[in-house]
């Protein structure tokens, strides 16, 4: 997600590849993708929650962008997952 996008394609985008890493975890989750070891598999499907969780929580600040800039001056340095998603809670409930 490099290019520079508009509020609604940025949006767009993310719902898109989230859809992908949650196809990715049901996969594992059913067992039709297994790697080498059980603990890499583990692995695999925790960080694709994890990224599914960031995407989330980067497609709301994308939405919401001025109400949450307006809020928070510096939402630029938000780097961590659980203060972010407790600042939207706040502004969106």
């Amino acid at each position: 997600m490099t290019q520079d996008l508009g509020p609604l394609q940025t949006y767009a985008s993310c719902m898109e590849e989230i859809k992908l890493r949650t196809s990715l975890v049901l996969s594992i989750t059913t067992g039709s993708l297994a790697l080498s070891r059980e603990d890499f598999t583990a692995e695999l499907a925790c960080i694709q929650l994890r990224k599914t969780l960031e995407l989330l929580a980067f497609a709301s600040l994308t939405a919401n962008q001025a109400t949450y800039a307006a809020a928070h001056a510096d939402f630029a340095t938000h780097w961590n997952a659980k203060r972010l998603l407790a600042n939207l809670e706040r502004l969106h409930p």
